[in-house]
């Protein structure tokens, strides 16, 4: 495990955060990665800025229901707590 994804699981850990709500975050900051095919913290705040409205675009008329909203939030959780 990379000290990156153990200081995340910590993080959330700290948080409260159930498992299932953790294993989410985990999936989607993977997803992220895949996406950038780079490590998370090598993605530069304007093209999370630019991935976020694109999920934002795509997401139903109720956005708390959408896996990719829910995948959003991991994403943003992961930059406020891990790169800021």
């Amino acid at each position: 495990m990379t000290l990156l994804r153990k200081r995340m699981l910590d993080d959330l850990e700290l948080r409260g955060l159930s498992e299932h709500t953790q294993e989410l975050y985990v999936r989607a900051v993977r997803q992220l990665a895949e996406h950038f095919e780079r490590s998370p913290d090598q993605i530069t705040d304007e093209e999370l800025r630019q991935h976020f409205l694109y999920l934002r675009k795509v997401s139903p008329v109720d956005p708390d229901a959408s896996p990719m909203r829910q995948s959003g939030r991991g994403k943003a959780f992961w930059v406020i707590t891990i790169i800021m």
